[in-house]
């Protein structure tokens, strides 16, 4: 367990993009040495240590919650589609909106609102609102995740105003790639993912060029532009995003990839 642990220490020190963001790096080599007892033990002290980087993006997740997550969904436990985020003053905002889900149908929140607080089961005279300020935001994460039928109100504030809005737990509607024809001959594609297999990257990718053809000949060859829609993309595939990129970028490099040393 030790090693595993020293392995991705080292990894992380050799890797990790922002060196500054190590500063007392070695002091967490020895730190959990002979107290690494049961694979418990391990994923309490990858927590730690990965916290201890200070970015978000970069965390450890242990497999009782994975388990959790996968029991949640066997059980018809969904989300609003709203991915959220912290603010330093403690305020919970909208970091992005999941494309085809409850939150997005309802065409009511906008990235960066503040979300103030939230009550499960309205109807419910048990129920009470719950201010969500300064609630860790895996606490929250848990609120916006309730068994597909189940009401919630939420109150957020964008513009100086705050609006309560209630909706119902129901699983992500279906994410194709959308076409439209807009004014002035321009197109529109809304690309939800870059694909999560082989599969899907085929079928995204035969779609987007497909799309891109029927709007050529919507327009009788006289495409004048394309608006790109990625809002909610989750990212997949760096080929296929690729392939997409060199529609838009006649030369030059449209990806570059910076090691820690400066090298290109």
């Amino acid at each position: 367990l030790e090693q595993y642990y020293q392995s991705i220490w080292r990894l992380i020190g050799a890797k990790y993009y922002d060196e500054s963001k190590l500063n007392g790096w070695e002091t967490w080599y020895d730190k959990y040495k002979g107290k690494l007892l049961t694979v418990s033990d391990l994923e309490k002290a990858l927590t730690s240590m990965l916290e201890a980087v200070g970015d978000r993006w970069t965390h450890y997740t242990p497999k009782d919650d994975i388990e959790r997550y996968q029991a949640r969904a066997k059980n018809g436990i969904v989300g609003l589609g709203l991915n959220i985020a912290t603010n330093p003053d403690g305020t919970v905002r909208v970091e992005f909106l999941s494309y085809a889900s409850a939150a997005w149908d309802s065409n009511r929140f906008r990235t960066g609102d503040v979300i103030k607080s939230i009550q499960v089961n309205p109807d419910d005279r048990a129920s009470k609102m719950v201010d969500v300020t300064g609630m860790p935001k895996k606490e929250v994460e848990e609120l916006l995740q309730q068994k597909v039928g189940t009401k919630i109100n939420v109150v957020i504030k964008h513009d100086k105003i705050e609006e309560t809005v209630q909706l119902t737990f129901a699983p992500d509607g279906p994410q194709p790639i959308a076409l439209k024809a807009l004014p002035n001959g321009v197109g529109y594609i809304r690309l939800p993912s870059f694909g999560s297999n082989q599969q899907s990257v085929e079928n995204l990718g035969n779609a987007f060029v497909e799309g891109l053809a029927k709007l050529d000949e919507r327009f009788k060859g006289n495409l004048q532009g394309l608006v790109l829609d990625l809002r909610g993309n989750g990212g997949g595939a760096v080929d296929l995003a690729k392939m997409i990129a060199t529609l838009f970028i006649e030369k030059g490099s449209f990806i570059q990839e910076v090691e820690r040393t400066g090298r290109n």
